[in-house]
């Protein structure tokens, strides 16, 4: 019991910091990334001290080492860097998507788990349309947070949770292969697969709203590769 509500600790705090990362680590700047900074660290620290865990679905060695060997190698990069300012941001960025990457690769490898990953990533997608639908309306600097606004409000395209329109565009474009594959191969009845292709048209749509150039090349190649 004491176990259960352990990795049940672990694992709210690790869903609590991709949602805050996703609502509010946002920006370039780190002043909204702070709390799912927060979440992530308790949720690495709970799996420390957690050192043997029962892994239905263990990762191969060889991708956690190789993971391992180029964030030693980027954090010892920004250690030596002479732009110490940017160089810590970077640092806590990469802690926390090695965290990220640990722990999906652990104590998430679970279907069960990964399932309220996905959720969380719709959740995310579906307040990212929502506030694109707030800037589309005519409130272009429109923040999540009050007092706040969008440094990209000026160019009438839509942002999202994101200040920049094209970081938006990546993360849409992104979730409409996932959503759209889970549509079309994944399990559940046809109302469950028609809300997610619904979902993943209105992201595609969103994409087209950012007028991001960059996210209208990566539909081949990622068209390409949701194929395969």
């Amino acid at each position: 019991m004491a176990a259960r509500f352990i990795t049940a600790v672990i694992v709210g705090l690790f869903l609590l910091g991709l949602l805050l990362t996703g609502v509010l680590g946002t920006e370039t700047r780190l002043l909204f990334y702070w709390p799912a900074c927060v979440a992530l660290g308790l949720a690495a620290v709970g799996a420390s001290l957690r050192w043997r865990w029962r892994l239905k679905f263990a990762p191969a060695d060889v991708c956690l080492a190789s993971v391992l060997v180029l964030a030693v190698y980027f954090v010892g990069r920004q250690l030596t860097s002479p732009v110490v300012t940017h160089a810590r941001e970077d640092l806590f960025i990469l802690l926390g998507c090695l965290v990220t990457y640990t722990l999906s690769a652990t104590v998430l490898s679970h279907p069960g788990a990964r399932l309220w990953v996905l959720g969380v990533l719709l959740f995310t997608t579906l307040g990212n349309l929502v506030v694109g639908f707030i800037h589309f309306s005519g409130r272009w600097s429109f923040h999540v947070v009050p007092s706040y606004m969008r440094a990209f409000g000026e160019e009438q395209r839509i942002g999202g949770f994101y200040n920049n329109p094209n970081h938006l565009a990546a993360f849409l474009t992104m979730m409409s292969l996932v959503l759209a594959g889970m549509a079309l191969f994944g399990r559940g009845g046809a109302a469950r697969k028609l809300l997610l292709g619904f979902v993943a048209l209105s992201a595609a749509i969103g994409v087209a709203l950012t007028v991001s150039r960059g996210a209208w090349w990566d539909w081949p190649p990622a068209g390409w590769c949701w194929r395969r």
